[in-house]
């Protein structure tokens, strides 16, 4: 849904490749595939989160322990390996995950079975790849990983179920003022969409090490904001979610970064730390 200002931008749209169950692998060919949403090839992508990954998933070392909501394919676990073995020597990193789409799951054990070892310096999966709710990992304990992100938070479409009510698909003139402004179904499917990513995000901060990061990528900004995205949460609702939610974050280690910023409209990521044990 994307205009031609950002005809290549980063929709986890559903055209994964299936992966074979008896054929190896052909590393090359995986990582010069336009694959798992992203709109472009592992190379192209890991480009990108090259600095990104290499500069705030730095404090991580060698047999650390690491867990992607939302996996899908188990690229982003892959990159996440691989770039930190060639920028910061990591090696034997314990990847785990959970993906809700199930074939992906099975694409994910086969690639990450085969290919994690070689590719990110002696990662191994800690477990096999399950089918998971990411908003409620209630069979994780808390404090487990030494990093925990998600690639993207996959959106929900139309909570407040319009299509229902308008017998068509709902756009974007259905939610927000000709300036730009949401109206009253815009707030109200907002305020659904920022629960929903508060869910996500407050079931890494508790599977995760006190005073170790929790990175979510790829965040989409509101629909309002930009009608050519799927719906997400702005940057400056961050901070008052740490109190709202009741996240056991540190407000003061939030970083933000666009994901491409030379566009005037962008996904960014968002670092943070979760607080230390007193």
């Amino acid at each position: 849904d994307d205009d031609d200002d950002d005809d290549d931008d980063d929709e986890d749209d559903d055209n994964t490749t299936t992966i074979s169950t008896t054929e190896p692998i052909d590393v090359e060919k995986l990582k010069s595939t336009v694959f798992d949403g992203w709109g472009h090839s592992y190379n192209e992508f890991r480009k990108i989160l090259y600095h990104w990954k290499s500069t705030y998933f730095s404090s991580l070392k060698s047999g650390d322990t690491i867990f992607e909501s939302g996996c899908g394919s188990g690229l982003n676990l892959l990159m996440t390996a691989d770039i930190l073995k060639e920028s910061a020597n990591v090696h034997n990193l314990k990847v785990y995950g959970i993906e809700y789409v199930t074939e992906s799951v099975v694409d994910a054990n086969i690639i990450l079975g085969q290919v994690l070892a070689v590719t990110g310096g002696g990662a191994e999966l800690g477990a096999p790849i399950c089918r998971g709710d990411a908003t409620d990992l209630f069979y994780i304990p808390s404090d487990l990983f030494d990093l925990s992100y998600t690639g993207y938070i996959d959106p929900i479409y139309d909570p407040l179920n319009l299509h229902i009510k308008l017998g068509r698909d709902v756009e974007w003139e259905d939610f927000c003022h000709e300036d730009g402004t949401p109206n009253k179904n815009g707030k109200l499917d907002q305020e659904l969409v920022e629960n929903w990513y508060a869910k996500w995000v407050g079931e890494l901060v508790r599977i995760t090490k006190p005073g170790k990061p929790i990175v979510i990528e790829q965040v989409s900004r509101p629909t309002c904001d930009d009608e050519f995205d799927w719906g997400g949460v702005s940057k400056d609702w961050w901070d008052g979610a740490i109190g709202t939610y009741g996240w056991d974050v540190d407000g003061d280690s939030i970083v933000m970064e666009d994901l491409y910023p030379h566009r005037k409209r962008s996904r960014y990521n968002v670092f943070m730390v979760k607080n230390e044990k007193n």
